[in-house]
């Protein structure tokens, strides 16, 4: 299957083309990406990254469904745009539950079989706190590395990571590691990881690639 993933940003669009789509090919699907293209400058041009708007997000994704066997997204949950589907009537309850919801409304807004949203819960740098914890290291301090995986299993998992603007996962990686880069720094640990230990670490990242690699044609 032709399998298209419309990511967040330029983080995103790595680590899906260096790791997840290698898993993708492995099966004999076809999958690229593109970044989500929100709004022009005033000097021309496209910028290219950040979701602010649900109508425009909308929009490009019902122009990616027609060409491809399948659609879906990577992008953050965290800063959503609160325009969105379901976001003004999400349920009480865990992150997860709330993240799903949202999903669905996503889902049904968009109305077409080709289309399977993916949020990441809460922002990819959740990913990334799964790889540091797993390789004992973060920056090469072995200290700062002990504190996230206190983190994770503080919170009930890397995925569960977020309890405010300032305690969100990428806001805790710049206390520890001060000078992270994240589109350097962010791939190469999930590289050295390996998608199956950061897989086993995030249950909804696991739950989209195992749809995504089942999916077949016809």
């Amino acid at each position: 299957m032709r399998i298209h993933v419309l990511v967040e940003g330029q983080t995103e669009k790595i680590v899906f083309d260096e790791l997840i789509a290698a898993e993708l090919e492995a099966v004999g699907h076809y999958p690229s990406s593109s970044i989500v293209a929100m709004k022009k400058p005033a000097a021309g041009g496209k910028f290219r990254g950040g979701v602010t708007s649900w109508r425009q997000l909308q929009s490009e994704i019902l122009k990616l469904v027609p060409g491809f066997d399948l659609v879906s997204t990577m992008i953050d949950y965290y800063g959503f745009p609160a325009d969105a589907p379901g976001m003004s009537d999400r349920p009480s309850g865990p992150a997860s539950l709330r993240v799903s919801h949202v999903e669905q409304r996503i889902a049904d807004s968009v109305d077409s079989a080709r289309f399977r949203p993916f949020l990441v819960m809460h922002e990819i740098e959740a990913w990334v706190l799964a790889a540091a914890a797993h390789l004992g290291r973060c920056g090469g301090d072995d200290p700062a590395a002990e504190q996230v995986r206190k983190w994770c299993e503080q919170c009930g998992g890397p995925e569960e990571v977020d309890d405010g603007v300032h305690r969100s996962p990428s806001k805790r990686l710049a206390r520890v590691w001060p000078d992270y880069a994240k589109t350097v720094d962010g791939p190469q640990l999930l590289r050295e990881a390996g998608t199956a230990s950061v897989r086993a670490a995030c249950p909804r990242l696991d739950a989209w690639l195992r749809c995504l690699l089942a999916e077949q044609g016809g």
